[in-house]
């Protein structure tokens, strides 16, 4: 399991492309992975300039494909809080040379927050839609002998690839009930995005357990943090953010441990400690973040 790769197995085609990446030297994937980063901050890719870089070591799709897996690397360990080092050891582990994935990281450290800051503002996009068109068509089909006149959903999406720099377009067609299901699981996802993305107005609890569960520091202040814990104290902390997936994903398992630690009284209505162990929660995105260090 890797973190950069969301807590989960690393995909096959990473490791082959981590692979076609060693056959660079460290100098010249240090300045691939810098115009990658600059790429992603610009929204903008040149695939000439690219190959000048790795000059007659790849080909196009070779190229393509090394590109598109720098940007999973250094777009996903910055979507899921990667610290440098732990990127470092990953990659190492995957098979990338020390002295490759020592480059890579430099640039990634560098770039670290204004690289969160463009994910946080932007959707994460190989692509960039630029309109669509629809139209419904009667289409005249036959059943028992008898003919019948069934609407079809026609649309055509026009799109910008940023790889490879040129306008494209894919039409397809959906009978009702396909057109049905696209218009839920669109409307679905536009909510998600609507109601977690970006930052909140107001700071709000991420933890909604009873306070003596899990202490849940979500508006910044950690004034009351020192004074609870003592050097008697073994304390737990979860870094979180409300629009991380991780963070929704841990936030069960991390209240089931924060139970494990406790123990009814005998009146059954409230809880006490088992031991000197506190579970705290802290509102905080970015590894190098202020609270992180306090």
């Amino acid at each position: 399991r890797f973190r950069f790769c969301g807590g989960e197995d690393c995909a096959d085609w990473i490791l082959a492309e981590i692979f076609t990446l060693s056959k660079l030297s460290s100098v010249k994937l240090k300045l691939l992975c810098q115009y990658v980063m600059q790429a992603i901050l610009a929204d903008i890719l040149h695939l000439s300039e690219a190959q000048k870089i790795v000059g007659d070591k790849f080909e196009s799709g070779d190229l393509k494909a090394s590109i598109r897996a720098l940007q999973y690397i250094l777009t996903m360990s910055a979507k899921h809080s990667v610290d440098g080092q732990s990127l470092l050891n990953e990659l190492t582990q995957l098979g990338l040379p020390k002295e490759h994935a020592n480059a890579l990281v430099k640039i990634y450290d560098e770039h670290f927050e204004k690289l969160t800051d463009k994910l946080r503002s932007s959707v994460m996009r190989l692509t960039k839609m630029n309109d669509i068109h629809w139209n419904i068509f009667d289409v005249k089909t036959t059943n028992n002998l008898h003919d019948m006149h069934l609407p079809v959903v026609t649309m055509n999406l026009n799109y910008d690839d940023n790889i490879e720099n040129q306008a494209k377009s894919i039409s397809f067609s959906m009978n009702p009930e396909q057109f049905a299901v696209l218009l839920a699981e669109s409307g679905a996802t536009f909510r998600l995005f609507s109601s977690d993305a970006g930052t909140y107005k107001e700071a709000r609890p991420f933890f909604i357990s009873p306070k003596s569960l899990i202490n849940d520091y979500f508006d910044g202040n950690l004034a009351p943090v020192f004074q609870t814990i003592n050097s008697h104290t073994f304390v737990f902390v979860m870094y979180y953010a409300h629009f991380c997936g991780i963070s929704r994903r841990m936030r069960d398992p991390y209240e089931n441990a924060a139970a494990f630690y406790r123990e009814r009284t005998q009146n059954g209505n409230d809880t006490v400690d088992k031991f000197h162990v506190k579970f705290i929660a802290v509102n905080c995105f970015y590894h190098t973040g202020q609270c992180r260090k306090s």
